[in-house]
This record gives structure tokens, C-alpha cells and sequence, in this order.
């Protein structure tokens, strides 16, 4: 089985599905301009934001896991196992996967009792055919747990700021299409840059 991995050729995605291709994830590739992010906002009282660090993978694979369930939109097979998690996170934190990491505006939010449950990872990426080269959002999630508390917009919010301070280019993310999140980032300014199917073929 291979992977066909398409951009912007909606006609060419139906053909090899039709054809018997297995549709793996259909995506939007969105940019934001962090000069044109809004203001960060206090979070809900007890809930804090602060910047990642290495010291706490462990965790961060904990909320990762509790985030991406099987019924998620974005579930991986790994996502079941917390320490297989931090593993594939250490090699982005690494700056082994995509590019380096970008500390500055990769964050993380605790809770009232000091539990982290919610996380933004940026790496840095070089351009190509899909991307621009500049801040891309490796993984952006949140503790269901914890849902409903503005967590994914005070993380993604505060790290466009931290990039805009320090006069970096376009954010960017992709999000599958029918994450109800996409309308989160529409509401921030991100606007659709392309489209791309990862298709398995025989």
C-alpha cells in the first residue's frame, strides 16, 4: 500500500478515490499573519499560561492521548499510548521532525491544580509545494476535560503574539476538514492557503 499525498487537485483526489483509493485525511492549509492576531485575553481564573519545556513530555503525551481518542477526527494509531506519544514529541521538540522548534511560542496551560492540559508546539518549516516557510503549528490540543474554558484560542492567540514580537512570518496549520476547530481559527484571522487528500493506494 502507498500514499498518494494530493494539493489543491480536487478532481484528481475523487479520480483515486474512485478508482478504489482510501481517503486517509482531507485537509485545509491555513496561514495567519501574527501581526494580525487579536490581543491575548486572561484565561479563566486558576487556569495560567506559560511556555513548554522538555522537562515535561511525559505529560505532554498524556494530554495528547486524552485529546486525540479513537473518535477523533485526527486519532493516530500511536495516540493510544501516552509514552509512545512523548517519544514521537521529543523528536519534534528536537527539531527532528519538520524543523527546529521554536520555544518562544510553544506553550502550554495549567490548571488550577497545576495539571497541564493543554498544549501548543510550533516548529520552524522550510518552504514547499504546501507550505510557506516560516512558524508551523505541530500539534495544538487540549484536555477534553478541561474543554470549554477559551484554552485553544488563549494558546494559539498568545503564540501568534509571541511571534508577531519578534517580527517572524505566517503561521501555519492544517486542520482537517470537519474539525469543528476550523471555525475557531476562521475567527482569528486565519484564511485557507490550500487543500490536500492523503490518499493509500495499491
Amino acid at each position: 500500500m502507498a500514499v498518494e499525498r494530493i494539493l489543491d487537485d480536487p478532481a484528481r483526489a475523487a479520480a483515486l478515490i474512485a478508482a478504489g483509493g482510501r481517503l486517509d485525511r482531507h485537509s485545509v492549509i491555513m496561514v495567519l499573519d501574527p501581526a494580525d492576531a487579536p490581543p491575548s485575553t486572561p484565561l479563566v481564573a486558576g487556569f495560567s499560561i506559560g511556555s513548554m519545556d522538555a522537562a515535561h513530555v511525559s505529560e505532554y503525551g498524556e494530554v495528547i492521548s486524552r485529546a486525540y481518542p479513537p473518535e477523533h477526527t485526527d486519532h493516530e494509531p500511536g495516540d493510544a499510548d501516552p509514552a509512545v506519544v512523548a517519544v514521537s514529541l521529543e523528536r519534534y521538540l528536537r527539531g527532528d521532525e519538520i524543523g527546529p522548534w521554536i520555544g518562544e511560542a510553544s506553550l502550554h496551560v495549567t490548571d488550577p491544580s497545576d495539571r497541564i492540559v493543554g498544549l501548543i508546539l510550533v516548529n520552524e518549516t522550510g518552504a514547499s509545494e504546501a507550505f510557506e516557510a516560516g512558524p508551523f503549528v505541530t500539534d495544538l490540543c487540549v484536555d477534553p476535560a478541561a474543554g470549554g474554558n477559551g484554552i485553544g484560542r488563549a494558546l494559539i492567540v498568545e503564540s501568534a503574539n509571541r511571534l508577531a514580537a519578534a517580527a517572524r512570518p505566517n503561521m501555519t496549520l492544517v486542520v482537517t476538514v470537519g474539525n469543528p476547530a476550523r471555525r475557531v481559527y476562521e475567527r482569528l484571522g486565519f484564511r485557507v492557503s490550500g487543500e490536500s487528500w492523503r490518499i493509500e493506494v495499491d
